[in-house]
């Protein structure tokens, strides 16, 4: 269990990082960052090459592969 909590720990520190940074910037009401971050979301509609990574660094999942072994 201890050698699958440390493999994680780098995986875990970025989500709890960009969890954070994606907060903050949502939660700014000025007009420039909202139209910003509308026109990043929505390129990221078209662009699934990013939108996927992004999506699995958000559950946690960023690091892994489906070969990975924790023993």
């Amino acid at each position: 269990l201890q050698n699958y909590a440390l493999a994680r720990e780098p995986d875990v520190a970025t989500t709890l990082w960009l969890t954070q940074s994606l907060a903050s910037l949502f939660a700014c009401p000025a007009k420039p960052l909202v139209l910003a971050r509308n026109a990043a979301l929505g390129m990221l509609n078209h662009l699934p090459a990013l939108r996927y990574p992004l999506a699995a660094q958000l559950m946690g999942l960023g690091s892994r592969t489906t070969d990975d072994n924790w023993s």
